[in-house]
């Protein structure tokens, strides 16, 4: 296992984590426990150098809005033990690392365009052993394809209103593609805004998943859609 030294308690952060996990109703391997905590314990440790997550919250806030929020799609969809994902404005690596722990047989895209956070990524992948990972330090470009792959499942976690993200994920969906897009209290009314961008792209809501977060007073809306 990667060790890091650093002045949060990993006692504090596995109680915390693993609460939140009750709450949720999620039972998760020893294995894939321990190994999102090293993840998320490393993400913390680095934040300061390459300002990942917001620093002015607690530890509970954080587990809560960043860990726990990546894993919420567990509670919704069987999902298969292989497939491409694509993880849009990846930052420091949520929703995408702590779901490909979880199926490491997924082949997972991170796309960030600042590159001192691809270069925390890339000290993720190498600490955890992440074969199937791959990290692109790019500015992906609305409407278009330009690297020409497309996937299984795209995802987007606060990066940009509802419309651009349908915009970026769009064009990079295979036929039957789901794109799943993070939203909070506006996620309404980006839904309503982006029908026409929804409509260009052949993507029709499919599942939406409305909840509170544990541990904190946050609300959470999970938005699937389906590339016909």
């Amino acid at each position: 296992m990667f060790h890091v030294e650093s002045k949060i308690n990993l006692d504090d952060l596995q109680k915390i984590f693993k609460s939140g996990l009750k709450i949720l109703g999620l039972n998760l391997t020893e294995k894939v426990t321990d190994d999102i905590l090293v993840y998320f314990h490393l993400l913390l440790k680095e934040n300061k150098q390459f300002n990942l997550i917001s620093a002015q919250q607690d530890l509970t806030t954080q587990v809560a809005v960043h860990l726990l929020d990546s894993l919420t799609p567990l509670l919704y969809l069987e999902w298969p033990q292989t497939q491409s994902l694509l993880d849009i404005g990846s930052g420091g690596g949520l929703p995408a690392l702590p779901l490909s722990l979880v199926f490491p047989g997924w082949s997972v895209t991170l796309v960030e365009a600042t590159r001192k956070k691809t270069i925390f990524l890339a000290k993720v992948k190498a600490a955890l052993n992440l074969e199937r990972v791959t990290i692109i330090n790019q500015f992906l470009n609305p409407g278009q394809n330009q690297e020409n792959k497309f996937y299984d499942l795209v995802m987007a976690r606060a990066v940009s209103d509802l419309g651009t993200l349908v915009t970026l994920a769009g064009p990079r969906l295979k036929p039957d593609g789901c794109f799943l897009a993070f939203k909070g209290p506006r996620g309404q009314i980006e839904f309503s805004d982006a029908k026409k961008k929804l409509t260009r792209w052949n993507l029709k809501l499919t599942r939406r998943l409305d909840l509170s977060l544990p541990l904190v007073n946050f609300q959470r809306s999970l938005y699937f859609f389906q590339r016909a």
